[in-house]
């Protein structure tokens, strides 16, 4: 899938608003790039003062589950504004303010990766989506390229790349 996406991305970078020389980032890289721009984050609770680093992976471990179920930084920031204004007592005022501050995180590192030219595994998968969802005459002309779709281990696909295959597949139906 990430293959494909890499592929198809690069070959619509224009139509996605990307510069062609975009560059995805490994994981190490991801790290590094939080680390780099740690203080440009809406962070208060997540970012310690002991260890202002510590909460990095999980960070990337969470961008990376909300991308797999084709969850935005919108809706996760609509989400967590939800628990907010429906919260009953302390706990779950904090609870929501704490999505509120990771949704926010989440946007800030959307933004500054499309400011550099840079995106992530995921956004091989999000943004091959975005642009089958936005560009009816590019997933027409993938969808005439590839008449027959089989996907191998498919119990393994997560929602955003099965939302990939339906849109690719629903034209011959040959999946």
């Amino acid at each position: 899938f990430h293959a494909f996406g890499d592929r198809l991305i690069k070959e619509n970078a224009l139509e996605l608003g990307l510069t062609p020389d975009f560059r995805v980032l490994t994981r190490a890289e991801q790290v590094i790039f939080l680390r780099d721009h740690l203080f440009e984050f809406p962070l208060k609770h997540y970012r310690p003062l002991g260890d202002p680093t510590r909460h990095l992976q999980a960070f990337l471990g969470l961008f990376s589950r909300l991308k797999d179920e084709d969850v935005g930084p919108d809706a996760y920031l609509a989400q967590a504004e939800v628990l907010l204004s429906s919260a009953a007592d302390d706990e779950g005022r904090l609870e929501a303010e704490e999505h509120l501050e990771l949704a926010r995180t989440y946007a800030q590192y959307q933004t500054l990766m499309a400011r550099l030219g840079q995106i992530d595994f995921g956004d091989q998968i999000v943004e091959t989506l975005r642009l089958f969802r936005t560009r009816p005459h590019v997933l027409r002309r993938y969808q005439e390229r590839f008449k027959y779709v089989l996907v191998d281990e498919f119990q393994d696909t997560n929602y955003a790349q099965n939302e990939i295959v339906e849109r690719l597949a629903e034209r011959h139906r040959n999946l």
